[in-house]
């Protein structure tokens, strides 16, 4: 126990801010070292928020180089691409799905969620149903390991599609340690019959597909 103490008291090892288990995402928890506070669900990192330091992750990758104004974003987490997008574009307007409101609780709570963020607690294809297009479209559907079904098929792409304005792009974020080799192919050959081009991106085990090509950064 004595051992146990030091090594969080050391910032070595994650001190646990708050635990539970949600009927939708599992298990949750927020953990915090020195350098960083994250937020943890079915074991697998979803948001960060840095005590120290800028974010480390694939967020800083899902962030666009040109200027956004309007941003949708499917699976909002603990918000920290939200919060990137903010500091980045002064006056960005962001749209946010999250289907589990106990994920919300713990964004507002642990990591200092905007309340510029428009959050809507639905699942992602609510979206859908409204005429708003949107600049850049994030589609960032994983709960742990574990992805819906419904982010391979050809349907879902076009929707997205549709939410996007001329000039603008969506990026899909692919985890590939945990999506099969059949279930990408399936993916990727849809995305190709509805944007025709995309560009791919590697972030460690993150592949970030931007679609169109030109509305992708450079």
């Amino acid at each position: 126990m004595f051992l146990n103490n030091l090594l969080i008291l050391s910032g070595l090892k994650p001190k646990i801010l708050y635990q539970s288990r949600s009927p939708i995402s599992g298990e949750i928890k927020v953990t915090q070292t020195r350098r960083e506070r994250k937020l943890v669900v079915g074991k697998v990192t979803q948001s960060v928020l840095p005590l120290k330091g800028p974010v480390a992750g694939v967020w800083q990758s899902l962030v666009p180089r040109s200027r956004v104004e309007k941003v949708l974003i499917m699976g909002l987490g603990g918000g920290t691409l939200a919060q990137l997008l903010l500091d980045r574009y002064l006056g960005v307007k962001i749209t946010a799905y999250e289907i589990d409101p106990r994920i919300v609780e713990v964004a507002r709570e642990f990591f200092a969620l905007n309340r510029e963020v428009k959050v809507i607690v639905a699942d992602a294809r609510e979206a859908f149903k409204d005429k708003a297009k949107y600049d850049l479209v994030v589609v960032d559907l994983y709960s742990g390991r574990n992805a819906p079904s419904f982010i391979d098929d050809y349907k879902f792409i076009t929707q997205v599609k549709s939410k996007i304005r001329p000039d603008g792009s969506a990026v899909f974020n692919r985890v590939v340690l945990f999506d099969s080799q059949a279930r990408l192919a399936r993916f990727e050959l849809n995305l190709k019959k509805s944007f025709q081009n995309f560009k791919v991106d590697q972030y460690h085990y993150n592949r970030l597909y931007w679609a169109p090509l030109e509305g992708a950064v450079s």
